[in-house]
């Protein structure tokens, strides 16, 4: 198991050689390397001994560093759990409010942000709104908006929905 961050969370992959009886694979993700909370499940392939290839994306991934583990579950209902991979997720972003907004809307940050792309339901960019220009919705139809917010020009951004009244 591996991860790293993408656009719109943490990617996780793994592959497997050979599968006996597998019923599935959880994904476990944990804060603190310690507790662990299943956040999502992906079908095995059943018994193959040819190699297969997983993936998860892990859509709201945690502040800091993120522990995540395998638990295969095969069909008897027997259990294994496999090795940690840690990713980190840096963000300071907070949050993006008033939400629902008639308008204008703020983005709560402690470390600031240098770009947001707004994009519509068919993933088109609407808008892109720089550091020092206004934060609205104005002019757009009522809707639901999809932000991504680039805390600095590279980074992965921290995507919200937005819905415009």
């Amino acid at each position: 198991l591996f991860g790293y961050p993408v656009q719109s969370g943490i990617q996780l992959q793994w592959a497997t050689a050979v599968e006996l009886n597998a019923l599935r694979y959880d994904i476990e993700r944990s804060a603190d390397g310690i507790s662990y909370r299943k956040i999502g499940a992906v079908s095995a392939k059943g018994t193959v001994s040819a190699q297969n290839e997983y993936g998860f994306l892990d859509k709201s991934p945690l502040p800091g560093t993120n522990y995540y583990r395998l638990n295969q579950i095969d069909i008897d209902g027997r259990s294994n759990i496999g090795n940690v991979a840690t990713v980190k997720w840096e963000s300071t972003l907070t949050g993006v409010f008033p939400n629902p907004t008639p308008a204008h809307f703020d983005i709560r940050s402690a470390g600031g942000w240098e770009k947001v792309v707004l994009k519509n339901n068919l993933g088109q960019v609407v808008r892109t709104i720089t550091t020092g220009q206004e934060t609205t919705l104005g002019g757009l139809q009522s809707g639901v908006y999809r932000l991504e917010v680039y805390e600095k020009e590279g980074a992965v951004p921290q995507v919200f929905s937005l819905i415009k009244q």
